[in-house]
């Protein structure tokens, strides 16, 4: 006789109405108990804007949501997000559960009732969006930064490949920034464009931080310029790129691969049909300057080899081709590289 056991979960959503009830005690304890690092929101926050109404929070149509994972009834989790529909963005933040009920499954749960939540919200959403800071595992070393960023990447969420820094959770001034790991989840490919990204972190420093620290920040001019430092610290991480590449696991590499180009015969016929043409056309042109047949010749190679370098060190896609093309000549050719 086999015996079978299935686990129950759900989720449930802390507002105005269940804020006194046992429920949310039971998640809030997880969540203080379970959770540490200087981005640690305090729990009296957390219940200040779980009474309050979504026009509180924002007249802008940002809202926060506090949730609790039931395991059969019984709350074992803790969760925040945010919506910011300026970017249409949704912000998953502080994910805790309880050392006893964790597995693999009660986080792929979690993380699939929250979805579940969104689409029944009818909410739209370009990119979900999580902040891991890299000093979470102070208070819980169990579930530490690395843990929790291989999780959100099972889940489908991308690490941005640059520095990256979340801001302070502290009342008053100095406000010190903390270094942090960016995910975003989206259908897109496992690129950004740079410009896109900078506008998602302001959107989440006006929608998210300075919504909710404005009735606790001490000095919140000074915390407001504090955001507009991370900004500017993002900006120079980076730099002169027109993309950031967001890292999966596995790491997903969004650039050409070779197995997807043709045959090396047919690539290494079009580089000497090309090759060819391009000489020709130069030779042509430079026949008319009144240059020898020979120095005619000589030059266009000479030129087409040059344009062909140029090409090769400006975009990385052609440089590629170039290695793909001396490979399909050795492999033709017979020769060892």
């Amino acid at each position: 006789m086999m015996l079978t056991t299935q686990d129950q979960y759900s989720l449930e959503c802390f507002d105005r109405r269940n804020v006194k009830s046992n429920a949310f005690d039971r998640a809030l304890a997880i969540y203080r108990d379970t959770t540490g690092g200087r981005v640690k929101t305090d729990a009296s926050q957390i219940v200040y804007w779980a009474e309050r109404k979504s026009t509180d929070f924002s007249s802008a149509g940002d809202y926060v949501e506090v949730f609790g994972l039931l395991r059969d009834r019984r709350v074992i989790g803790f969760a925040l997000a945010f919506y910011i529909p300026e970017q249409k963005i949704y912000v998953v933040d502080h994910i805790a559960i309880t050392p006893a009920a964790r597995s693999m499954t009660a986080f792929d749960r979690f993380c699939d009732l929250i979805e579940a939540h969104i689409i029944r919200a009818d909410v739209d959403v370009e990119y979900g969006v999580a902040e891991v800071s890299v000093d979470m595992n102070d208070v819980d070393p169990l579930l530490n930064a690395e843990t929790i960023t291989r999780l959100l990447q099972i889940k489908g969420f991308r690490v941005a490949d640059c520095g990256y820094q979340t801001p302070s959770a502290d009342r008053k001034a100095p406000y010190r920034p903390v270094t942090a790991k960016l995910l975003l989840r989206s259908v897109a490919s496992s690129r950004i464009s740079a410009s896109r990204l900078i506008e998602i972190i302001k959107a989440m420093h006006n929608g998210l931080y300075k919504n909710w620290y404005k009735p606790f920040a001490q000095d919140f001019e000074g915390y407001c310029k504090h955001l507009r430092q991370i900004e500017e610290f993002v900006e120079t991480q980076v730099g002169n790129r027109e993309y950031v590449t967001l890292l999966g696991h596995p790491p997903i590499n969004d650039r050409i691969e070779i197995e997807d180009f043709p045959s090396k015969s047919i690539v290494l016929l079009i580089y000497f049909v090309a090759a060819l043409g391009l000489t020709i056309a130069v030779a042509a042109v430079i026949s008319r300057l009144g240059i020898s047949l020979n120095n005619a010749v000589g030059g266009a190679i000479v030129v087409a080899i040059c344009i062909v370098t140029i090409a090769a060190l400006r975009y990385e896609n052609a440089a590629k081709l170039v290695r793909y093309a001396i490979d399909a000549f050795v492999k033709v050719f017979g020769r060892q590289k």
